[in-house]
């Protein structure tokens, strides 16, 4: 084993006893902030964390959502990319209810 992953096992046995993280072997990146960030303790209350994860989920969900608005577009904006991608679904897609109608 070598230091790192000794000292770094040390650090995280302390946090799990205070009760800062749970003992798991998942690398999580609020376990990173805790254990081996460089925030004091009065950045790493429960509120402050929970809204760093509320940034980080909301940046995700927004990114995504807005290269489906912008797929969406190009294909319904382009007839030919429409029809090529109904014909290409339209077995993939048999089984659901939506229906695909030739244009």
């Amino acid at each position: 084993m070598s230091y790192r992953q000794n000292t770094k096992s040390k650090e995280e046995a302390e946090a799990v006893k205070k009760g800062l993280v749970k003992e798991d072997s998942r690398p999580a990146l609020f376990r990173q902030v805790i254990l081996y960030g460089n925030l004091p303790a009065s950045e790493l209350t429960v509120e402050r964390l929970t809204k760093e994860a509320q940034v980080i989920v909301g940046a995700g969900s927004v990114t995504v959502s807005r290269i489906i608005d912008f797929i969406a577009v190009c294909v319904l904006s382009r007839p030919h990319v429409r029809i090529q991608l109904a014909e290409e679904l339209r077995d993939i897609m048999s089984g659901f209810r939506i229906v695909f109608r030739r244009t």
